[in-house]
């Protein structure tokens, strides 16, 4: 099964849950990766018609750094050609989004095994044994579940609708969850912040924009790790091949938002539509 689960992860299919089909890696001229912000951001649709190119969204809900980077690295060696575009949300560059803040409490343990269960065919051995260390037991029955759970599906594109009234009145709860105390040191930040960078050496003639995506004002005074963030920037800055565009701030109104850091579709469509027209160099028309 171990053998199966292994050719799984170098296959060059992938299923798109918005298409209903079953597609080839090797045909996708843009590519999207990151979590629920670009899930929520972009519209592969809108893109493929601004573009006349193949394009893909391969965000996944609430994934941490950690696997996007390891799907960006086996989804580049299955095609040769695709720009890479990915999202580095405010929070993925912090406490946040590291695997060890899903260990901090009961509620996010599932969490911890699902995201592992669902990439753990992408682990070397050296990072197999990275969580093997991070909790022993969860690593086991993640790696055991993984047997049995599909890889190669994507969401693609996914409608949102306005629910911004509703992330208002939940506020305080928000900002308890944000403000929430932990034990995840700075080396561990930096540890998995370092597989990007690295995947960025290893790729050289690869093109990558690194995008944030609109937030809304309130979520970036919440959330306020800007002394964090700019640090990832000017490390990206040591690579000629990326090019980064903070997007974070861009102007929209309360009914482009689903809630304070997702956008709806309306506000999808417009950020999908700027972030073409505003990059021509990079979003040049293949056909």
């Amino acid at each position: 099964m171990f053998l199966i689960k292994g050719l799984e992860s170098k296959s060059s299919l992938y299923y798109d849950k918005s298409q209903k089909k079953i597609l080839t890696y090797s045909s996708i001229d843009y590519s999207f990766f990151g979590h629920s912000q670009s899930l929520a951001g972009i519209n592969q649709f809108l893109i493929e018609d601004l573009t006349g190119s193949k394009v893909q969204n391969f965000s996944r809900p609430g994934a941490p750094l950690f696997y996007t980077v390891k799907r960006i690295d086996n989804f580049l060696n299955k095609n040769k050609q695709a720009k890479i575009i990915l999202e580095l949300g405010t929070n993925q560059v912090d406490k946040k989004g590291m695997i060890r803040n899903l260990l901090q409490s009961k509620s996010t343990e599932e969490n911890f095994i699902r995201f592992l269960t669902n990439n753990a065919s992408f682990l070397s051995l050296k990072e197999l044994y990275f969580f093997l260390k991070i909790d022993f037991i969860k690593t086991i029955v993640a790696c055991t579940k993984s047997i049995y759970t599909p890889i190669n599906t994507f969401i693609g594109y996914q409608s949102n609708e306005n629910l911004l009234s509703s992330a208002f009145e939940n506020i305080d709860e928000t900002e308890k969850n944000i403000n929430a105390t932990n034990t995840i040191k700075d080396k561990h930040i930096q540890l998995e912040l370092n597989l990007l960078y690295k995947l960025l050496s290893d790729f050289p003639e690869r093109d990558f924009l690194i995008i944030r995506i609109p937030e809304h004002p309130k979520h970036l005074s919440l959330f306020d790790n800007e002394e964090n963030y700019n640090k990832v920037v000017n490390r990206l800055s040591d690579f000629k091949n990326v090019s980064f565009k903070d997007y974070s701030s861009f102007d929209l109104d309360n009914e482009s938002y689903r809630d304070f850091n997702h956008l709806s579709s309306k506000g999808m469509n417009i950020f999908s539509t700027h972030l073409v027209i505003q990059n021509p160099i990079f979003f040049k028309n293949t056909n």
